[in-house]
């Protein structure tokens, strides 16, 4: 991330030099706009990086720990991950829990429920295309797949009546 940041500042110090300076070296203007832009478009997506949840940092951290630890163990690796994804699944579990109880009365909660339910189905679509190709041949592909077809219907069940609960709340 600190390297995006420097290559950010880096690309717009050299496109003001070549916007300002370009002409007496015979580079063109666009040239420097370019370097400019993509300089500053570095420097903003790194910075936006930085605004990560303590949650964020921590699943990160554990995630490289594991990453690491997998070259020399592969099996305490996916423990770590095992772990990891357990805690935070359970985590999550909760909070949605706790979201649909106070969605009977609270209509920013049926939004905010609707809002991570969507972005839950989201990313499940998204982990079976992963599973899909990278699994293609392993024997566990069909559970993994069964367990996320599971959880996903049931996810689009209370979806469905969060979307049919928030009519009944709007004043």
């Amino acid at each position: 991330m600190k390297s995006d940041a420097r290559l950010g500042v880096v690309m717009t110090l050299v496109g003001g030099g070549l916007l300002f300076g370009g002409p007496a070296l015979g580079a063109p203007w666009p040239l420097g706009l370019i370097f400019v832009s993509i300089g500053v478009l570095d420097f903003v997506r790194a910075w936006r990086g930085r605004n990560t949840s303590d949650r964020e940092r921590r699943i990160i951290a554990v995630m490289d720990q594991a990453f690491t630890l997998r070259r020399t163990d592969p099996a305490a690796a996916d423990r770590i991950l095992d772990d990891l994804f357990l805690s935070e699944g359970e985590r999550d579990a909760a909070e949605l829990a706790s979201l649909e109880q106070a969605a009977f009365s609270d209509p920013s909660a049926v939004g905010e429920l609707q809002r991570r339910l969507e972005a839950l189905l989201r990313v499940r679509a998204a982990a079976k295309r992963h599973f899909e190709k990278h699994m293609a041949g392993d024997h566990r592909l069909p559970q993994v797949l069964h367990s996320l077809e599971a959880a996903e219907a049931a996810t689009r069940g209370l979806l469905a009546r969060m979307e049919a609960q928030a009519p009944r709340l709007k004043p």
